[in-house]
């Protein structure tokens, strides 16, 4: 874990060094001070280990824009604790598939998340994020469109050590942009607190918990849920580590009776084929009822 950058100072040594020619009479040498003087002006005072900030520990920890492994936050629900370097800006778009069968009614949807990030400064972003284009085939009727967009930032607030956790935020808030047949409606607020710890074996676990009021469901209920995630991935021994997997779990408890939560599963590769592009591909699948059956899909990183 690169913690600090250390400035070591160096030394310049001079000597001066006299001879005399021969003299019948010999000449008794005087010892000079000059060399020494001389020295003493020339040698620079070692500078002081210059620390760097909190944030740029933090962002050289867990970041890893200057690793061969670009780490981006899709295709994973779960939020990582990584933001965008000062003044660099990043795409991340995927096609996504999902098929879900609930109480009769089949529905298969084709979309294409796509999230923008730039830095404000290292520890800062804002986000948008939206679908660019959502076509839903369901056995109740067909529907396509631009989905809603979210806006929101992300902060890299704490910086972490053993046992204690990197500790950041996000905030986000959806708006109702899209086309009919697919928004939501409706104002979407959400955000929550991101926990990140680095562990042994070049693992990066990073834990979320929150909350989003999203638009109404299939009843025309609306109402607050608890969000979590988590998710655990490393670099893969091949490609020279340019290739990277992951795991996660995630999903949102309501917070209304008689209402039932979404809990998904999900696992990932992602190939990083220059330093700055990184193509992945995920699978996720539902572990109750209220979840989509099956997700997957594959997506594409462009930093700038």
């Amino acid at each position: 874990m690169k913690l600090a950058i250390g400035i070591t100072g160096f030394f310049v040594a001079c000597s001066l060094c006299c001879t005399s020619p021969s003299h019948a009479k010999p000449r008794i040498e005087e010892k000079s001070t000059a060399p020494e003087t001389a020295e003493a002006a020339t040698t620079p005072a070692p500078e002081a280990t210059i620390m760097p900030p909190a944030h740029v520990a933090m962002h050289e920890n867990y970041a890893s824009y200057d690793d061969q492994t670009l780490r981006p936050e899709q295709p994973l629900l779960t939020r990582r604790i990584d933001t965008m370097q000062k003044k660099t800006f990043q795409i991340e778009t995927s096609f996504a598939f999902e098929r879900d069968s609930t109480a009769g009614t089949s529905t298969r949807q084709y979309s294409f998340p796509t999230r923008l990030r730039y830095g404000l400064v290292d520890n800062w972003e804002i986000q948008a994020e939206g679908g660019m284009a959502t076509f839903r085939d369901s056995s109740t009727g067909n529907a396509s469109g631009f989905g809603d967009f979210f806006l929101g930032t992300k902060f890299a607030a704490l910086e972490g050590g053993g046992l204690l956790p990197s500790v950041g935020f996000v905030a986000e808030l959806g708006v109702p942009t899209g086309s009919n047949s697919v928004s939501g409606n409706a104002v979407q607020p959400r955000g929550g607190a991101i926990l990140a710890w680095r562990l042994p074996a070049k693992l990066h676990w990073n834990a979320n918990l929150g909350m989003d009021f999203p638009a109404k469901d299939a009843a025309g209920d609306r109402f607050a849920r608890l969000t979590y995630g988590t998710a655990i991935d490393r670099p893969l021994p091949f490609l020279n580590e340019r290739m990277s997997a992951f795991g996660e779990l995630a999903g949102a408890s309501p917070l209304k009776s008689g209402k039932s939560g979404i809990h998904q599963a999900g696992t990932g590769l992602g190939v990083t084929i220059k330093e700055r592009m990184q193509v992945n591909a995920f699978a996720r699948v539902g572990l109750n009822t209220a979840a989509p059956n099956f997700q997957t899909g594959l997506g594409f990183s462009w930093r700038m």
